[in-house]
């Protein structure tokens, strides 16, 4: 019997090593889009949100004034001008015929997306 132990040989641990490098720079890019799209989503998701929350803000002046809001100075009362939509903020504004929003991630502003909202006719 030989002084051969039961490890791994140099060459052995340096071909796993190359292989898990290989590896990651494959995958890493591939989970670093995956996480731009999951944010893109969920923007997409708070301008909805945003939207409904428009259409809440004129059910409410409807049920108060007794008739639809034809400008956002009429729903703006009951939106939040800044508001918290699942770690995206929401902001809303002026625009002609409804209502401008825009949402961005809370932890990066960079991140955003904007949309319109049609007040009911």
């Amino acid at each position: 019997m030989g002084a051969r132990g039961n490890g791994f040989t140099l060459i052995e641990i340096l071909a796993v090593v190359v292989i898990l490098g290989i590896l990651a720079g494959i995958l890493v890019p591939r989970f670093s889009d995956m996480t731009e799209q999951a944010r893109r989503s969920a923007l997409l998701a708070a301008i909805a949100e945003g939207q409904a929350r428009v259409n809440a803000a004129a059910a409410r002046y409807a049920l108060s004034a007794g008739a639809l809001p034809t400008a956002y100075s009429q729903v703006a009362t009951f939106l939040a001008q800044e508001t918290d939509a699942g770690g995206y903020l929401l902001a809303f504004g002026d625009a002609s015929g409804g209502v401008a929003m825009t949402a961005w991630y809370a932890a990066s502003p960079d991140v955003s997306a904007t949309g319109f909202a049609v007040l009911p006719q």
